[in-house]
């Protein structure tokens, strides 16, 4: 083998083929050199060449050739001409809400004139549930989803199951997401459903079955937000109360045990007894000095005497009544003051956790989310997919792509092959 045929496969590959492509030029395309870019003459020659190619090819090649071009444009106009069935397209627009303030612009700013701007994050939280297999699940409470695709009007390829496909929830799950996509306009913050049937009707009944499946996230999630806010608070008022009920249950029962409403007043009317009885007694000693003065023998002295002693041994008593070391109204009084300002300690207590719980109350409500509709979704009335040209038009190109990549790397080899002789 000589060194020429020793060289590197993409080496030689690749200069048989820029070789192949300067012949062709100069034997075909003579007319464009001028000209930047290939001109409808050189396009033109290349598919006479081809054209040539193929129709001086073997049998073989020939197979090979109507396989990688001519049968798949084929197939496809027979399917998409003959076979594929119309898909009805049903579409809506949401937007997920929030009261919280955040930096917004565009639609979001004129909706925060009312006081309620797009949460994108909560968007995107509905849009993954949306495609989820619980979405699927759910659907399937509300409407017979597999009968749905898998239609009379659907074609095998089109139709649940797929073609060679199984009867599960994961394919199912994965059919689904075919037939809806969920997008989200970052400018204006509008969510888009696109839901495709093979019946009009069905597609709108997916459509807004979804967004009332959306609506019962978003409120399952608000619920759980006010559950998370207000919990805390709301154990705080009810410890609060059950405290304060502890406490007027001791006064309660203080009052009881004790035969007292009050010991401060209680107190109060002993002092006073205790001013008038001592009131009485120095009019007893005043009326003995002046009896003494007047009239030493007189037998009224002995009874003021009696008096005197009688008057200063109940101002003992009643003092012994509020300052006893036990049951004195001094000791009384302490501990009834000390429930009474543990009372009004609690009640203060009590107002501050019910004004924490009605904060975190409206701390909920702004935090809460509200899926809004922009535009509801509809039967329509002409079928949307399959696009039968496009689809044609694109199979027929990628396989015009393949046969000349086939091409180019036949020519290139045979190029290759030539120049090693």
């Amino acid at each position: 083998m000589s060194d020429r045929n020793a060289e590197q496969p993409g080496t030689g590959l690749l200069a048989s083929g820029q070789g192949f492509l300067a012949r062709l030029r100069s034997s075909k395309l003579d007319k464009s050199e001028s000209q930047p870019g290939l001109s409808a003459t050189g396009g033109k020659a290349i598919v006479g060449e081809i054209v040539r190619e193929y129709g001086s090819a073997s049998n073989s090649r020939r197979w090979l050739v109507g396989a990688l071009f001519f049968a798949p444009t084929v197939l496809a106009i027979l399917y998409y001409g003959l076979i594929a069935a119309d898909r009805y397209v049903s579409e809506a627009s949401f937007v997920v809400n929030s009261a919280r303030k955040e930096s917004i612009g565009g639609l979001q700013s004129f909706l925060q004139v009312t006081g309620i701007t797009t949460s994108r994050d909560d968007a995107y939280t509905v849009h993954e549930y949306m495609r989820s297999r619980d979405a699927v699940h759910d659907l399937q409470q509300r409407l017979p989803l597999r009968e749905i695709f898998s239609r009379d009007e659907a074609d095998f390829m089109s139709a649940f199951p797929k073609f060679l496909g199984t009867d599960s929830e994961v394919e199912l799950h994965d059919y689904f997401l075919e037939r809806v996509q969920v997008f989200y306009n970052v400018t204006t913050g509008i969510s888009s459903l696109r839901v495709e049937a093979f019946r009009p009707e069905d597609a709108q009944r997916i459509a807004e079955q979804l967004l009332l499946l959306s609506e019962d996230l978003v409120n399952r999630i608000n619920h759980r937000m006010q559950e998370d806010a207000v919990e805390f608070a709301q154990d705080e008022v009810n410890a609060a109360q059950q405290r304060l009920i502890e406490v007027q249950v001791d006064i309660k029962n203080y009052r009881n045990r004790e035969l007292l409403l009050d010991p401060e007043k209680a107190s109060l009317a002993v002092v006073e007894r205790i001013g008038e009885l001592s009131g009485e007694l120095a009019l007893a000693n005043t009326e003995i000095r002046r009896l003494k003065a007047a009239s030493p023998k007189s037998p009224r002295i002995a009874t003021l005497h009696e008096r005197v002693a009688a008057l200063t041994a109940q101002i003992a008593e009643e003092r012994q009544q509020v300052s006893g070391a036990s049951e004195g109204l001094a000791n009384k009084i302490a501990e009834y003051e000390r429930l009474i300002l543990r009372q009004g300690f609690l009640v203060k207590s009590l107002e501050e956790a019910r004004q924490s719980l009605d904060t975190a109350r409206q701390e909920s409500r702004r935090q809460m989310l509200y899926l809004v509709h922009v535009v509801r979704p509809r039967a329509s009335d002409i079928p949307q997919e399959p696009q039968r040209l496009h689809q044609i038009l694109v199979i027929a190109l990628a396989s015009l792509l393949l046969f000349f990549v086939y091409w180019l790397v036949r020519t290139g080899v045979r190029e290759h092959a030539t120049s090693g002789r």
